[in-house]
């Protein structure tokens, strides 16, 4: 989870922060001891993952949000100490700390406002966003409230698959409603499910599944598989997809992916 950091402030302010984040901001990277990188950053059209160019990794440049657990301004990182005889601003200095082992991004921004633009949006807005969505006051949202927050944030999903995914991650014993953490499960579910769109649309050249030969190039170009054959993605679709049109024609659509 997230950890916050500063106290709330307007929803008005918050939606002016993501969208000069979605826009870009161009910061310094460093790396290592001694190296820095020139990026732009920016939060997705999704508001699932922050991307960064230039970049050969192309679609694997990114940290998606569900994987932040802090962001922090200033010096505080060891690869920060590296920079001790650079003369940083401290107040232009933040870190992103993400994945499992809880690794840094480190960033230096032009300007203190852009650095505080990007650690308080990224620790503050989808709890405001639950916030506004939850107009009784209850702490909760109905299956309506969701639907309508989702399309407020530009999200696009059948009503049916969000239903589902709502049930899944629903912990308060079927009472039809989603906590702040079950919503934040269900997030993290539909920030997954977009990403995985990103890559069937990559692989399948904009199609809504990906064939036998598309599947073969993403496992041996994302999963590094060596000679994968027709037989193995054929097993895998016959495992993992669950239209039956799909089995029969042999391809696999974002649910057998999911």
């Amino acid at each position: 989870m997230w950890t916050v950091w500063y106290p709330v402030t307007a929803m008005g302010e918050v939606e002016k922060c993501i969208c000069t984040m979605q826009k870009g901001t161009q910061m310094i990277k460093l790396k290592g001891k001694s190296k820095t990188l020139v990026r732009v950053y920016n939060l997705d059209e999704h508001r699932s993952c922050i991307r960064w160019r230039p970049s050969r990794k192309n679609v694997k440049a990114k940290i998606t949000i569900d994987s932040i657990h802090k962001v922090c301004e200033g010096k505080n990182t060891e690869v920060f100490q590296h920079f001790s005889g650079s003369h940083f601003d401290p107040n232009c200095c933040l870190s992103i700390y993400h994945g499992i082992h809880m690794e840094s991004l480190d960033l230096v921004t032009t300007n203190a406002e852009e650095a505080h633009i990007f650690s308080l949006t990224l620790c503050k807005w989808l709890r405001q966003t639950f916030s506004e969505a939850d107009r009784n006051g209850s702490g909760k949202l109905s299956i309506r409230e969701v639907l309508q927050l989702l399309h407020k944030l530009n999200v696009k999903l059948p009503r049916q698959k969000v239903m589902e995914m709502f049930k899944e991650a629903e912990t308060n014993h079927n009472q039809g409603s989603l906590k702040f953490e079950d919503f934040y499960t269900l997030y993290k579910m539909i920030s997954a499910r977009q990403e995985l769109q990103l890559i069937m649309l990559t692989f399948s050249h904009y199609k809504d599944h990906m064939d036998i030969y598309d599947l073969i190039g993403f496992l041996e170009s994302e999963q590094k598989m060596v000679n994968v054959s027709r037989e193995y993605c054929q097993m895998i679709v016959n495992h993992f997809e669950a239209r039956p049109e799909n089995q029969v024609q042999m391809v696999l659509g974002i649910d057998g992916k999911t």
